[in-house]
Order: C-alpha cells, then structure tokens, then sequence
C-alpha cells in the first residue's frame, strides 16, 4: 500500500491499518516528504529521495521469495510548474530505469494518461501504464475527474483483474488498486512438491 500524501490528515486512517500492514517505511515523516509504504510482509532495500533532481520518492523491494519485486511510489510537482515537472519525470524514469526488474512504480504523476509526461516516463523507463482511471479530484463536482494517479510496471508481472478504483478513504485523490503475481523463478516446482 503506497500514500502519496501521507500527512496528519491521513495518518489516523494509517493507524488504523497498522494490524493489517505491519511494515510501516518511512515510521516517521518529515518536512517535505509525505510519503509512505505500508506492507503486510517485511520489506528490503528501504530508500526515501528527497530532495534531488527527480520527485521525491519511496522505493523498498522485496526478498527472492517475491521476485526480488522493486516497489517505487512518487508524488510529482504539478502545473503550473510544467519545465521543473517535466525535469522531475524524466529524471525519475531514467533512475527507475536502471533497477532491475521487475518494477512496479506508483504515484501522483500530476499528468493525464496520455500526456507527454506520462509517455515520456514510460517510453525512458521501460514501464507500462496500467492506468487511465479518473481519480482527482473527489470532492469539487465543478471539475471532471482526471486520471493522474498511476501504476506502470514490467511486462513480467500480471495482472489478473484490471486496475480499479478503490473506494473514498479520506483524500482528495480516489485510490488505485491492483492485485499483481509476480513471476518467481523455480517458485511454481516447489509449489508441486508441497
């Protein structure tokens, strides 16, 4: 589970969940950073950026038994701002792009699914969209709904239902919410000798 804008808003509704998703990365957050990754397994690898060249993000990855999955969750600048936005995303796709896979990255791109931005990510990342579902904003009925949250992932992982979106859970933004197999080499021998 990936916050985007995890603030003291949304931390009560975290709390609440913690019995649920235990591994709670970054435990405490910090001016300028408002993301957080929350799992019901241990996560390896844990990593927050900011501030750099990119948008800040959270990246943890998780053990053999999973793939050796690399999770990397992001929240970009918006528009007005569209040349640091543009720097932002194109750093951030080259960064993911030297990760090995498989990836999956989440986040707030502030960008429709069709935008330069998104293509541009996608296209120098190696990623593909799984999203074009409208998310923001929730609450102002005078604006129509934009799909600006996004999930891209490597080919190699599945997803045996569509993206969907989730139900209202106290943010501006509706969730995404996906269930993802990954492949694990060897995993599906040990399965038939359990």
């Amino acid at each position: 589970m990936f916050f985007a804008e995890a603030n003291r808003y949304t931390r009560e509704m975290a709390d609440a969940m913690l019995e649920a998703y235990p591994y709670l990365y970054p435990t405490m957050l910090s001016y300028g950073f408002h993301l957080r990754i929350m799992s019901r397994y241990p996560l390896n690898d844990l990593t927050i950026r900011a501030p750099w060249k990119g948008p800040v993000f959270a990246r943890a990855s998780r053990g053999p038994k999973w793939g050796n999955l690399t999770i990397l969750g992001t929240h970009t600048i918006r528009a007005p701002q569209v040349n640091a936005q543009w720097v932002q995303v194109t750093t951030f796709a080259d960064y993911v792009s030297t990760i090995p896979k498989p990836r999956l990255v989440v986040g707030d791109f502030n960008a429709t699914p069709y935008s330069r931005m998104v293509r541009a990510f996608s296209a120098q990342s190696g990623l593909t969209r799984r999203t074009s579902i409208p998310t923001w904003p929730l609450n102002n009925l005078r604006l129509p709904q934009l799909a600006i949250d996004h999930m891209f992932a490597d080919r190699e992982l599945l997803f045996p239902d569509r993206v969907q979106v989730g139900e209202a859970a106290g943010s501006d933004h509706l969730p995404i919410v996906a269930r993802i197999l990954v492949p694990v080499q060897g995993r599906a021998a040990t399965l038939q000798q359990e």
